[in-house]
């Protein structure tokens, strides 16, 4: 009977363990997310503050972003909130963890329409800014705004440059005018 209540006591404390290190590890993915979503919140700001200085935007384009902005800092506060509330409540009510963690779900997918909205916004004055680089068509990611233009006087160069065979022919009377450099020829198999 004593080996039974003992089976009972280790299972018990390995379920719990199991329970514990499941819900450590929720609340420390959520973590991550909400800081990856407000990292996204930072960008938008930044890239509607960047296209806003190159460019002269109406105001009602700056309210409207103020709007969305706002709008998805207050969802991410509401995914923080509800991540706090989850964490605080006790691993010994199931019921009430189970209830707190789908409302971290449904307040992740919450905060990250919203961003997805801020940004889809962002993206749409960025591209009507009239500052946007669209002459980059050879640049490659990262390229600094008309670093194709190097490449068109580059390719301005090339054709000004003869003709491959008449280089080749330049450089085979070119090398055999030279004097060999080996002082001593080297014996081939048919001359041994």
């Amino acid at each position: 009977m004593a080996e039974v209540a003992v089976g009972l006591v280790g299972a018990g404390a390995a379920i719990s363990a199991a329970k514990y290190a499941t819900s450590s590890g929720f609340a420390g993915r959520h973590e991550s997310a909400h800081r990856a979503e407000l990292a996204d919140l930072e960008r938008s700001a930044s890239r509607f503050s960047s296209a806003s200085d190159n460019d002269e935007t109406a105001e009602d384009v700056a309210e409207a972003f103020r709007t969305k902005w706002e709008h998805a800092r207050q969802k991410n506060k509401e995914y923080y909130q509800s991540l706090n509330d989850y964490k605080d409540t006790s691993w010994v009510n199931p019921i009430a963890k189970a209830r707190r963690r789908k409302a971290v779900r449904s307040s992740k997918r919450a905060a990250r329409d919203a961003n997805h909205s801020l940004r889809d916004y962002v993206d749409d004055v960025s591209s009507h800014s009239s500052h946007s680089d669209t002459s980059s068509v050879y640049a490659a990611s990262g390229s600094p705004p008309g670093s194709a233009l190097e490449r068109a006087v580059i390719d301005e160069w090339r054709h000004q440059l003869p003709a491959e065979d008449e280089v080749a022919d330049d450089a085979y009377l070119w090398q055999s005018s030279q004097p060999s450099l080996s002082p001593v020829a080297v014996p081939t198999r048919a001359s041994r």
